[in-house]
This record gives structure tokens, C-alpha cells and sequence, in this order.
């Protein structure tokens, strides 16, 4: 059968030569996509249409820049409204010229549809020029102005081919399509059927291709571990947990996502819970609006939630809790827009039972479904009583509910909506809402109408096969490739990279990736004092901190090497993690409480607390902590581990980080300076002399403060600390004391500088000579050539004021 099919199709393309006109079959004809691009370019491109396409680009930048100038100057309109006028009125003057003058020979569509395809070419033109400009400038490092050049002429050859294919097809070969048909009716209605499924085929795989560029975007791009550390979300196995969430409205919903958040922990797992979700709402949206509007043809609607959510998760704030809310009430919406029974007392007690459960499951979010439903009814169904009592009760019950459980009445309406979160959402957040809201109104008062079968059309009817043969189906290959960059752009453009950096570099330190942080810092460009901080400490584990600090930006001065207690409420973990490894045991308590004042039971928090009581032999204080944590999904297996430390002192003592901390403990108990940190550096280094990390962070403080006297007054602690060389830094104030006439001990004055710091010091100078001894002057030259020296940082503008 399949053969006698292929050939009548055969002879069928034979018969009709015109058939060849649609490229995929062509190409499939002659077997060669070189020749078929060779022979297009050489008959569509290299002929008088491209050179009368060209003239009428030109005209087109005249209108563009002699309309511009006139509504700004002479109507004396913003230059932006200016600008948005004098682009609609060109791309409508070349849109004519292009009509009337070079594709005047086609027999061509509607004009209607001409104009919406023609701007839709020049948006997308557009576009390619952007992506052309930003592309070639950022990531290769071309010329803005020749990538803006190449970016044009790429715009240019797109504007070309999809108007010559696309815009201004020709259509004049329907009637002769249609004479093929009647004799060969079978084997086109076996290819319509098999071009059906591919199209369908064809959308599933834009769909997929869609969500896997999103999947990899969360990924590799924004990160969701970055997530589990900003919101640090606690889920505990066990009944009682689960039973503090069953006691007020919307606690169902917050389990579930803390359930799920947990994950986020794991980078690609958590892109995976965030995709599958958006990807459930997406396709509970599709189905919404096939409802409402009574249609199967959705096309990429229902992609438009997905869009705000990829802006919303581009901030580390934004909480899965409202998700899954939003899209608990759009399944519970499509349930009841399905239900068959027109019956009005049914229906509006299938609803408030609907509406009740919501309620309780999700809290705030319930009251969109509310929404939906009295629009629904009122606009759709005309049932003016029945949607305002629905009103009536959605006002109503969150007030109730409000004397019922112990939530406030602000809480009872707006819980797990961005009305309700402790940071300023943005607008896209209603918008998301809105945008439901909007799809309602809008079938209210468009119906589509209803695609006919293959069965019900004839030979003229408009959705008939010939329609697909002799389209090229560039708007099918088209939509997904528009839908994917915009992705790409919304994701480029609303994603914060300031507020990734100390995130990610903070995440890298807890999981003690110290290279992986000095990757990241070098020349990261953010005036953070957390990135400052971070980067310091890993100088500090990688031993680089007496060498090379300050080939890293010290902008904070000792604020950036040791965070002060202004920030103790905002960065106290970080604190406390410093303080551990200095054997600063108590200080490091201090900052755990206040960490876990700000997040109760949070893994890291606890981490940090068993470790510290395990070190200062609490026993019940670190059973209580590991007993928490043992209860997480994540870190049972780390509190197995911890809990033989308590009783077995040998584990700690051969632990290699612990065992570190536990001989730089003090032995006995001081107060803490509450003027700085180098009074309780010093007294840490007096108890335990050979305490190499405090003694490098008094160093270090000394060098950041200027205080060259305090620096050589400890150099003598260097001796205990195992250094073949003297450190560089320690070198270049060295020298810089001596030089300026410094006092110097017997054994201070043994010390020896080597000869190539000796060199770049004589280098320093002589380019300071040369610029009159003025370092303001010298400045540039010095920072590409000794930038990363203690003489240039000593020289440079003081640090941030003490």
C-alpha cells in the first residue's frame, strides 16, 4: 500500500511542477540543501529586488531621522515617544514601498496579514541586530560600532529572506494545487493526515526545547543552591513538624514547598523541581485558555506565565511557596470551568467546596480562584447573582478565618502572595496574577472559532492542505525560535549578577571551595564587602594572604578582612566561620546565635553550633543540635558522623579542621574588645604563640590600617610560623620601615629582603621620578605595573574611614 501511495505521489509531482515550490519537498526531490541555497540566493538575492529592497531601507532611515527630529524639535514631544512614532511611521512607509515596488510581481495575501508579518519581520530583524551587537562586543571583544555594522547587514540579509518568503509569498499557484487534489485526493489526505502529526510533533519538541533552556539557564546560570543559602528554607521529617503547618491557612502549601526547596541544595535537582513545576503550570494554563476561549489552537499564550516567573526567579528572594499556590489554584479553577452541569445550585456548591479547601491548602492564593470564578460567571456564563454571592464569600471567609486561627487579618488575605513577602517584589509579580484575570476578560468578549476537521473541509476550504504546502511554515520553525530568544533576553536582561557574586562566592566558603572562590574574585569588579571579606579568607587557606592580598581590590580597608559588628545582624554566620577557625571559640558562639536568631534550626547554623559545642565539651548542647539535624533529609549522615565526636576527644584531635581549631582555643576566658579587632587578635596570638592564622590576620590588620609600627613590633612571631621565606608583603613593609629610618630590634635587623623585591621597589621609584613624585600622576602607570604591592595600596587614597 505504501508503495502504490509513493507512487501516485510520484506522478503526482510530475504532473504539477508548481508543487516544487515548497522548499521541503524540494529538497527532499533533488537530495542536495547546498544547491537548493546556492540556486535561492542566485534567483531571489542577487537580482534587481535586493537592489530596490535597499533604496527602500534607505528611504526608510530618511523618514525614521527627519520625523524624529521634527516631533522633538518643532511638536516638542519627549524624544522617546519621538522615536517610537518616526520607527512605526518608516517600518509603515517601507512596508508600502516594499508592497507597491519590489515584490509587486507576486500574487500576494491579505493585506492585513502582510503588515503583521512585515512587522513581526522587522521586530525579529531587530532582535538579530541586538543579539549580533551584544554577542560579537561582549563575548569576542570586536568594536561596538563595526559589531553594530555587522549586526545591521545581518539584520538586513534576515529583513530580506523572511519578507521574500515569508511576508510576500507568492500565492497564485492555489487553483492549479487544487486541480492536483481532486485527481490525487488520496495520497493528499495521507500526507495531511502525517503533516497533522508532525506539526503536533513539531510543537511538543518546541515545548521541550523551550523548558530545556530554561532548565539549564536555573542550572548553570542562576544557580539554585544560591537560593537554599539566601533563604535558607528548614524542612525536619516527623509528625510534629508537619503538624505545625496544619494549624493555620496556606501551611499545606508552605510544607510543600519547603519539602521541595530543601532540594535547591543540589544545583541540578533544584532547577529540575523549579522547571517541572512552571512546566505543570504552563500546561494547566494552556488548558484554561483552551476552555475559556473554546479552542484547540493556543499557539504560545499560555508560555507567558512562564516568562514572569523566569523574572521573578532571577531574584534570590522570590519563594517557591507562591508558585505552587498560584498553580494549586489554576488546577482547581480548570476543574471547575470543566464541570458539565449547568445546574446553579450544584455548581456553586461544587465551588465553595473548591473555594474552602483552597483556602486552607494555600491560603491568599485561594483568592485568585475566587476571582476567576465571579468573573467567570458574570462575564461567561451571565449569572450576575451567583458570582456575587462567590464574591460575597471570598471577602468574607479570610476575615472569619482570621478569629479562627492564629494569623492576622492582613495574613489571612494576602499569605503567600507577593503582597505578603518580607521583600519588595516586583511588578511582574501582579502581573503574573493580572494576567489570568486579563485572559477572562478577553473571552468574554472574543470566541474564536472552532477548527474544522480534515473530514468536514473541501477542496476551497481555508484551512485546506494546499494552505500548508505552499506556506514554507516559516512562522511554525519561527515561534519557538522567537519564544527561546526571548528567554534568552528576558533572562539577560532581568537577572541581578551583583546579587549572584557574594551569594555564590559565600556558597563556594561553606563548602570550603577556596579556589574556586579566588577564581571568581579575581578582577569580579563589585565594590562588595562581603566579596572583599571572602576573598581574603581564601587567600588566607590557600596561603596567599601574606603574599598576594593585594593583588586583590582592598577597598574596605580591615573591614573587608575582618567584617565589623555592624554587620554582625546582617552577616553573622560569616562572622561566626571566621572566628571558628581563628580559636576564637566564644566570639564564634556569639555569631551562631545570632545566626540562628535570624533562621531557627537552618543546617548551617546548626552545623556551626555542634561544632563549637563539641570543641567546648557541651555534650547535651551538641546532642540537641545533631538531633536536629539528624531529623533533615540533607545532613543526617554529617550529624552520624559528628556524634561519635562527642564522646571520643581522639576524633577531634586528628579531625584535620578541628583538630587545627581545637590547639588555637584560648585557655582561658578574656573580654572582648569593643574597639577592635586586633586587641582580641593579639590576645589570641599571646595564648598561643605559634597560632599562625591569627597572627597572619593581625598582620594583615596592621597593613590594612597603615600601622607599620604595630606590624614590625609583631614581626618577631613570624619565626614560630614555618615560613621558609619571608612573605612578600612582610617584605615590602619591611623595607619601607627601614627605609623611612624605623627603630629595629637585634633580630629584626637580621632579617633579609630579597633581591627582587629590591628591584621592584627601585622600579617604583624611578617611576615616580619620572612623574615628579606626585603618585596622583603616577597613579596609572603604577597600578598596571606594581598594583599589587603593599607600596602602592600604602600610597593609594585611604581606605574607608575607622
Amino acid at each position: 500500500m505504501h508503495n502504490s501511495i509513493a507512487k501516485k505521489f510520484i506522478v503526482c509531482l510530475f504532473e504539477y511542477e508548481f508543487v516544487f515550490l515548497c522548499p521541503i519537498i524540494k529538497v527532499h526531490t533533488q537530495g542536495k540543501v547546498l544547491q537548493r541555497i546556492k540556486k535561492y540566493v542566485r534567483n531571489n538575492i542577487l537580482n534587481p529586488r535586493t537592489v530596490k529592497f535597499a533604496v527602500v531601507g534607505l528611504s526608510g532611515v530618511l523618514v525614521n531621522m527627519g520625523l524624529l527630529y521634527i516631533l522633538t524639535e518643532y511638536a516638542h514631544l519627549f524624544y522617546m515617544v519621538s522615536s517610537v512614532i518616526a520607527i512605526e511611521v518608516s517600518i509603515l512607509t517601507n512596508f508600502f514601498m516594499n508592497d507597491l515596488w519590489t515584490w509587486k510581481d507576486r500574487v500576494k495575501q491579505s493585506w492585513i496579514k502582510r503588515i503583521i508579518k512585515y512587522h513581526s519581520v522587522s521586530f525579529g530583524a531587530l532582535i538579530a541586530n541586538w543579539i549580533a551587537l551584544v554577542i560579537l562586543t561582549e563575548w569576542f571583544g570586536v568594536y561596538y560600532m563595526i559589531s553594530n555594522l555587522i549586526g545591521i547587514c545581518l539584520g538586513m540579509v534576515i529583513n530580506f529572506v523572511l519578507n521574500d518568503i515569508w511576508t510576500f509569498r507568492d500565492s497564485g499557484a492555489k487553483d492549479s494545487l487544487n486541480k492536483v487534489y481532486k485527481k490525487h485526493g488520496d495520497v493528499m489526505k495521507s500526507l495531511e493526515s502525517g503533516k497533522i502529526k508532525n506539526r503536533m510533533i513539531f510543537k511538543i519538541s518546541g515545548e521541550i526545547v523551550f523548558f530545556l533552556v530554561f532548565f539549564f539557564y536555573l542550572w548553570q546560570w542562576v544557580n539554585p543552591e544560591l537560593f537554599y543559602n539566601q533563604q535558607k528554607p528548614v524542612f525536619l521529617t516527623g509528625y510534629n513538624f508537619l503538624y505545625s503547618f496544619l494549624l493555620y491557612p496556606g501551611g499545606i502549601v508552605e510544607y510543600i514547598s519547603l519539602l521541595l526547596s530543601q532540594y535547591y541544595y543540589y544545583s541540578w535537582l533544584g532547577a529540575a523541581i523549579i522547571t517541572i513545576t512552571i512546566w505543570i503550570l504552563t500546561v494547566s494554563t494552556k488548558e484554561t485558555i483552551k476552555q475559556l476561549f473554546g479552542t484547540q489552537q493556543v499557539y504560545y499564550v499560555h508560555f507567558i506565565p512562564a516568562f514572569f516567573l523566569i523574572i521573578m526567579f532571577s531574584d534570590y528572594h522570590f519563594p517557591l511557596s507562591n508558585v505552587i499556590g498560584l498553580l494549586v489554584s489554576i488546577l482547581t479553577f480548570n476543574i471547575y470551568i470543566k464541570l458539565k452541569t449547568q445546574n446553579t445550585y450544584k455548581r456553586s456548591g461544587i465551588c465553595l467546596l473548591q473555594f474552602f479547601l483552597l483556602y486552607y491548602i494555600s491560603c491568599g492564593s485561594a483568592l485568585l480562584f475566587a476571582a476567576l470564578c465571579v468573573l467567570y460567571e458574570l462575564l461567561k456564563n451571565k449569572k450576575i447573582l451567583l458570582s456575587l454571592i462567590y464574591l460575597i464569600i471570598a471577602i468574607l471567609l479570610p476575615y472569619i478565618s482570621s478569629y479562627y486561627f492564629l494569623v492576622t487579618i492582613e495574613n489571612s488575605y494576602l499569605y503567600l502572595t507577593p503582597l505578603c513577602e518580607n521583600y519588595a517584589p516586583l511588578i511582574v509579580s501582579y502581573s503574573l496574577y493580572l494576567f489570568y484575570i486579563i485572559i477572562i476578560l478577553i473571552s468574554s468578549m472574543i470566541k474564536l472559532p472552532v477548527k474544522k476537521t480534515s473530514s468536514d473541509t473541501n477542496v476551497t476550504t481555508k484551512n485546506h492542505w494546499y494552505d500548508y504546502m505552499l506556506q514554507i511554515k516559516l512562522h511554525r520553525i519561527m515561534e519557538p525560535v522567537i519564544v527561546i530568544i526571548l528567554i534568552i533576553l528576558t533572562a539577560y536582561l532581568s537577572f541581578d549578577f551583583k546579587a549572584k557574586l557574594p551569594l555564590y562566592m559565600d556558597n563556594l566558603a561553606w563548602h570550603g571551595r577556596w579556589k574556586d572562590i579566588l577564581k571568581v574574585s579575581t578582577n569580579h569588579g563589585f565594590d562588595d564587602i562581603l566579596v572583599t571579606f571572602l576573598t581574603n579568607r581564601a587567600l588566607y587557606h590557600e596561603g596567599r594572604l601574606s603574599s598576594e592580598m593585594f593583588a586583590y581590590p582592598q577597598k574596605w580597608g580591615a573591614y573587608g578582612l575582618i567584617l565589623p559588628r555592624q554587620l554582625a545582624a546582617e552577616l553573622p554566620i560569616q562572622r561566626s566561620e571566621l572566628f571558628l577557625e581563628l580559636g576564637h571559640i566564644n566570639e564564634a558562639e556569639h555569631g551562631a546565635y545570632e545566626a540562628l536568631s535570624l533562621k531557627e534550626n537552618f543546617p548551617r547554623t546548626l552545623q556551626q553550633l555542634a561544632l563549637i559545642y563539641i570543641l567546648k565539651n557541651e555534650k547535651e548542647a551538641a546532642e540537641k543540635c545533631l538531633n536536629i539535624l539528624k531529623r533533615t533529609v540533607l545532613f543526617k549522615k554529617w550529624a552520624e558522623k559528628y556524634w561519635l565526636y562527642i564522646e571520643n576527644k581522639q576524633l577531634i584531635l586528628t579531625d584535620p579542621v578541628l583538630g587545627k581549631i581545637y590547639t588555637r582555643m584560648p585557655k582561658t576566658d578574656f573580654i572582648v574588645s569593643s574597639k577592635s579587632p586586633s586587641f582580641d587578635l593579639m590576645e589570641l596570638l599571646k595564648q598561643n604563640p605559634d597560632n599562625k592564622t591569627a597572627f597572619e590576620y593581625l598582620m594583615a590588620f596592621f597593613l590594612l590600617e597603615r600601622q607599620l609600627d604595630s606590624f614590625i613590633s609583631h614581626l618577631e612571631y613570624a619565626n614560630l610560623m614555618g615560613y621558609h621565606t619571608m612573605p612578600r608583603h612582610y617584605q615590602e613593609a619591611f623595607l619601607i620601615y627601614r627605609l623611612s629610618g624605623g627603630k629595629l630590634t637585634p633580630k629584626l635587623a637580621q632579617i633579609q629582603i630579597s633581591v627582587k623585591t629590591i628591584d621592584r621597589f627601585k622600579e617604583f621609584q624611578k617611576i615616580m621620578k619620572t612623574y615628579g613624585g606626585q603618585f596622583r600622576s603616577a597613579a596609572y602607570k603604577l597600578h598596571s605595573t606594581h598594583g599589587d604591592t603593599y607600596w602602592y595600596y600604602l600610597m593609594s587614597k585611604k581606605a574607608v574611614s575607622r
